[in-house]
């Protein structure tokens, strides 16, 4: 399995919140030595109080703007310096995943989305404890995101967190290496 990427590469990391995106991305950053930016982790460095931060609802369109135009100015950056990015986020619009994959197009550097899931009743487990932790949003927050969420329209790989994560980066990897 390699560890680290020769041409530069964008993965997107896309899912309801609790999938185990977080998880999957650094699991997969240990795999092909890129660096992982998330959503939570930017929108608390970027903005003073984020609107979602111990509370029960998702982050403000405003607040997701900010954060993915951050994600496209840094991955412009860092596929024109020559190096590989994984991108982490619901990325409940298309248009944000747009937005993120036009910049790979426009420098010719191929991208790979995977969607992650897992199902409803260990999802609710997960946000709930996380919740309780002041980790991130609970259930509420998922169910308003899970309701505009807009289904993935483009090839995509898809990582079911129930099962072992890393036989499934391995398949994905594998895959992505034959078409290279």
């Amino acid at each position: 399995m390699r560890k680290t990427i020769l041409k530069p590469e964008l993965f997107i990391i896309c899912g309801q919140v609790g999938a185990g995106k977080t998880t999957t991305a650094k699991l997969l950053s240990k795999i092909v030595g890129a660096p992982v930016v998330s959503v939570d982790s930017t929108l608390k460095k970027l903005l003073p109080n984020p609107s979602f931060v111990n509370k029960d609802k998702p982050p403000t369109m405003d607040e997701l703007a900010i954060c993915y135009n951050a994600f496209a100015l840094l991955t412009d950056y860092t596929l024109v310096a020559g190096g590989s990015i994984i991108i982490d986020g619901a990325f409940s619009k298309q248009k944000q995943r747009d937005l993120i994959i036009q910049i790979a197009k426009k420098h010719g550097v191929p991208y790979h989305v995977l969607y992650i899931y897992c199902p409803d009743k260990i999802l609710r487990a997960r946000v709930s404890k996380r919740f309780l932790q002041g980790k991130g949003v609970g259930w509420i927050a998922h169910l308003k995101i899970k309701k505009i969420y807009e289904p993935v329209n483009f090839p995509h790989f898809t990582i079911d967190t129930s099962k072992s994560v890393p036989p499934q980066l391995r398949k994905f990897l594998k895959r992505i290496d034959t078409k290279h």
